[in-house]
């Protein structure tokens, strides 16, 4: 059955950011899939009308646009608001895909996005929301302008609009704070007339005339600057940073009923106990204090130094003997400095006012950015949005006035010729030949301008010196200066890494190898050259540390360890007790020069200005990322970006059977090192064979389950009683927190986390979803298994373009493919009317020479329900098994409610009807019989579940939508 034709539903809707009058603003909510011209002739229609001086400015300089996306929990677009002189248009149910919608897509791109329009787009993250079109519409941006690139340049948005607007009126700042805290989007009126108001509200900001001066010194992005997999890059790095924000809890309670608080007057203080729990300050987040009286209180910060920290608690005074239960802090945590200079940098290189993409280890770290041929599918799957039939979507436009459209952005040959880097060395891991290296280019920054730079296809940023002398030596065998014991794979790890004719190390190092051994021996070897530098790094303070401890250890005393003052002073001095001071550096201490050759930090901590500063002399020529598996790849931009002209290798050491990048599972973009299959099938990684820490029946045990069988136990270990280890067998059982129940009763060995998997894959058959095919890592590990058939489920919820990655990856050795499904259920999603989104039932050409066979004879149904269906729907061709354990006519019933549905927000709901299945699940529940609802609308499932509740009846898991029901 077709889906019902959606009633065009207009609201209005109050700002609530500023404290003037303003009338309220239309606003119109539809699914991408039922986008036509009339949404966006309502949207441009009268455009001239509103305040004078914002009219004037428009009329100036052409269209103006307000925009704002809304995200899944993963990242990805999932709605988008669009205004224009106070009318607001929303987009919702935004697909992922590229080319499933062309039609759709290419009107939003003619009207708004293109550069042949003449239109701004002013929005608050503008980086985010290019990059976000690009990645899941498949859409180019013309001129892109960053609102938060306003002085004061803070990104901190009631600062930004307190500057420009704060003289003309008085703002709403905890209403601005919360509007724009990080959020995903979900389906309901409210959260469409918030992105509704976040776009009004850029819209506004943009067409301020006091403004226009100040705007026009902002670089426009233009994405048809970029080529396809240069944005994809770029989209990786927010969408990873977006996943990080989204995930961060919007409250947290924190229980200080054990601490000993001292009141005076409207303050609190007291001695925090957890570093992880610890009170920030954050201009958006508020903090609630509940006391033993049963009252809560507003507070704010008055003052945090290591751990003693003071609030400010409303009130406080008027209450008698006050004791604090707990404090919740509301709204997310802020962005760490890490992420903030993270952010800028995607942000500087989309603005072109920082150059990336000519940079050697981007090209290096990230092959797939110059693999053109293997990655054409990112090319050719993308909407075509000109007059034409040109390659890519875009205009070649940077000109704040030219309206006329220019030619298209670069073609494939032009992307492929950009693609040429640096060559790949031989993977001889001792005898390469320094000498057998491609010399560097001559050009230099200096010879190009900016833009000429960054569109010149061949040119790489050189290093900015050649190798040290003393890595040119061939003769990379010569005995280390090393004082220490090294087994036989720590001294091939080290010897890597000294032969800085490959680029790149990956040292795989389980528990207890002698990671940190590895890294003293090859700190002691750069320092024993007169000009040797090299930057050691890792995740987490504590990790650093001990790769501090092992060199003090070793005797080598020429290093310097560099310390957060947050997290040192008042927090952890007691971790360096065991080095001395001389080399433990708080970062607050830092001064220039810093003396020492060899630095250690943490990741986060090359984002610190003063670092930067004090470091910018050393010209680190190597880094050692220790915990290289808890590290995503796009957090290493700020290394690349600040220090990557002149570092000459990069080593990397951690071990991906151990701890993965913070909120990494099912994301790929937060994948470390050891996950990125396209750079190891490039450098080889080496095993540190040997574990030292754990008893033999332990490393033993691990090898065999976890290292198949390659780790070795030491055999000297104080502890050889294979009784060090034993297993209890609990009866408790653990309870799922996510989809785990879905796949209970099935075998574990028969079921596989996409992050889990490995090459190759033992099994000949393979089942997962569509989607799954894109995985990377599944490409990888099913690449040697040829599948000659394909079996498609579901196949009439699938639209025939959507096969496009199957046909790409596997389609040479295909023999055969078998569809099943039913086009008399669920159609392809928004596919009404959109002959791209038909799915292989509706291919009337492909069916015409292909016979269908019908399954006819269904068991699930009784014959009262099977028959009914089977005459209404399949013309009574379908047969109902005689042998149902139902058999009494009665199983079914139709009830006529006189109720009619109406719209409510932008879906629709029945209170009649409602109440009629109220009653008959009260009926039901008293005899005890179990039952479901199903309805055709969210918003009527959503009003159900309250009915139900309302009622003393279960309600959980017991109302659902028809398409989520289908299958159950």
């Amino acid at each position: 059955m077709p889906p019902k034709a959606l009633k065009i539903h207009e609201t209005y809707i109050d700002q609530s950011f500023l404290d003037e009058r303003y009338r309220p603003f239309p606003v119109r909510v539809v699914p991408e899939g039922r986008l036509d011209n009339s949404y966006f002739d309502w949207l441009l229609k009268n455009e001239e009308e509103g305040t004078r001086g914002q009219a004037e400015v428009i009329l100036e300089n052409g269209r103006s646009f307000g925009m704002h996306p809304g995200y899944t929990k993963s990242g990805h677009l999932a709605a988008l608001a669009i205004c224009i002189h106070r009318k607001v248009l929303v987009i919702t149910e935004i697909v992922k895909t590229r080319a499933t919608q062309p039609r759709r897509r290419l009107l939003l791109h003619s009207e708004v996005l293109s550069a042949s329009c003449g239109s701004r787009v002013y929005a608050f993250n503008a980086h985010e929301l290019v990059l976000a079109l690009h990645r899941d519409m498949g859409l180019a941006v013309a001129r892109a302008i960053d609102l938060l690139s306003l002085p004061p340049n803070t990104r901190d948005i009631v600062q930004t609009v307190k500057r420009l607007a704060g003289a003309r009126v008085e703002l709403f700042e905890s209403a601005i704070h919360d509007a724009f805290q990080p959020v995903i989007y979900k389906k309901d009126k409210s959260a469409s007339s918030k992105l509704a108001q976040q776009a009004w509200f850029a819209w506004y900001i943009g067409t301020l005339p006091e403004v226009q001066d100040t705007i026009r010194t902002i670089p426009i992005i233009d994405s048809s600057n970029f080529t396809s997999m240069e944005l994809d890059y770029l989209a990786q790095n927010v969408e990873g940073l977006l996943v990080r924000d989204l995930d961060k809890p919007s409250e947290e309670t924190l229980d200080v009923s054990a601490a000993s608080f001292t009141f005076r007057g409207d303050n609190a203080s007291w001695k925090q106990q957890a570093y992880g729990k610890r009170i920030k300050p954050s201009p958006g987040q508020v903090i609630k204090a509940e006391l033993s009286q049963n009252i809560t209180l507003s507070s704010t910060i008055a003052k945090i130094q290591g751990q003693q920290a003071s609030l400010r608690v409303q009130h406080l005074d008027h209450v008698n003997e006050p004791s604090l239960r707990s404090l919740t802090v509301v709204g997310r945590a802020p962005s760490t400095k890490a992420e903030q200079k993270h952010t800028l940098a995607i942000l500087n290189v989309l603005q072109q006012k920082a150059l990336l993409f000519n940079n050697r280890w981007i090209k290096i770290l990230f092959p797939s950015l110059t693999d053109v041929n293997e990655n054409t599918e990112d090319i050719e799957d993308t909407v075509n949005t000109s007059s034409g039939t040109p390659t890519s979507i875009g205009w070649n436009v940077t000109s704040w006035t030219s309206d006329e459209p220019a030619v298209m952005g670069q073609t494939l040959d032009a992307q492929q010729e950009k693609a040429n880097g640096r060559m790949n060395v031989g993977d001889d891991l001792w005898t390469s030949d320094v000498s057998a290296l491609p010399s560097p280019m001559q050009l230099t920054r200096d010879d190009l301008t900016l833009s000429e730079v960054s569109r010149s296809a061949n040119f790489t940023e050189p290093p900015d010196e050649s190798y040290p002398t003393w890595a040119q030596d061939s003769s990379i065998n010569r005995e280390l200066v090393f004082s220490g014991i090294l087994n036989t794979s720590q001294t091939h790890a080290v010897y890597d890494m000294l032969n800085f004719s490959r680029d790149i190390s990956v040292i795989q190092g389980p528990p207890g190898t002698g990671k940190t051994t590895v890294i003293a021996a090859y700190v002691a070897e750069i320092l024993a050259q007169p000009d040797g530098t090299c930057l050691v790094i890792a995740q987490s303070n504590v990790a650093i540390k001990n790769v501090g401890e092992k060199l003090y250890k070793s005797g080598i005393s020429d290093w310097t360890l560099v310390v957060s003052s947050e997290f040192l002073t008042g927090w952890h001095e007691h971790l360096y007790e065991q080095l001395p001071n001389s080399n433990v550096l708080a970062s607050k201490d830092m001064r220039y020069p810093l003396r020492s050759r060899i630095v250690l930090c943490t990741l986060s901590m090359i984002s610190n200005s003063r670092f930067i500063d004090v470091t910018k002399h050393l010209k680190f020529e190597s880094v050692v990322v220790e915990e290289a598996s808890q590290i995503p790849m796009n957090n290493y931009l700020s290394i690349i970006m600040q220090y990557g002209r002149h570092i000459q290798k990069v080593n990397f050491i951690g071990d991906d059977k151990q701890l993965s990048p913070f909120a990494s599972e099912g994301t790929e973009v937060l994948q470390s090192v050891f996950e990125n299959r396209v750079l190891l099938d490039r450098h080889a990684v080496l095993l540190l064979d040997t574990q030292y820490r754990m008893p033999s029946a332990i490393g033993n045990f691990i090898s065999r389950e976890i290292y198949t069988s390659q780790l070795i136990s030491w055999d000297g270990h104080p502890v050889s009683t294979p009784l060090c280890v034993q297993f209890l067998d609990v009866h408790g059982m653990e309870k799922p927190d996510g989809h785990e129940h879905l796949y209970e009763q099935l075998p574990n060995s028969n079921v596989l986390a996409s992050k889990d998997m490995r090459y190759p894959l033992r099994s000949r058959i393979v089942l997962c979803t569509l989607s799954m095919i894109s995985n990377s890592r599944f490409i990888d590990v099913t690449k040697h298994l040829r599948f000659e058939s394909i079996v498609v489920e579901e196949a009439s919820q699938i639209p025939m373009n959507n096969y496009l990655s199957i046909i790409m990856q596997y389609g040479r050795h295909i023999q055969k493919v078998n569809f099943i499904g039913d086009d008399k259920q669920l159609p392809p999603f928004a596919s009404e009317g959109t002959e791209a989104l038909q799915s292989v039932f509706e291919n009337r050409v492909l069916l015409n020479r292909h016979v269908v066979l019908l399954l006819d004879t269904q068991y699930r149904m009784p014959s009262a329900i099977g028959d009914f269906i089977s005459r209404e729907i399949y013309a009574s061709q379908l047969i109902s098994w005689d042998g149902h354990s139902v058999s009494t006519p009665l199983c079914v019933q139709f009830l006529d409610v006189h109720g009619m549905e109406k719209p409510d927000g932008f879906s629709f709901k029945n209170l009649y009807e409602a109440e009629t299945a109220t009653s008959i699940a009260t009926i039901l529940n008293q005899k005890q019989k179990p039952f479901k609802i199903i309805t055709p609308y969210e918003t009527q499932r959503d009003h159900l579940e309250l009915q139900l509740k309302s009622s003393g009846l279960p309600w959980a898991n017991i109302c659902f939508t028809v398409d989520s029901f289908q299958g159950i």
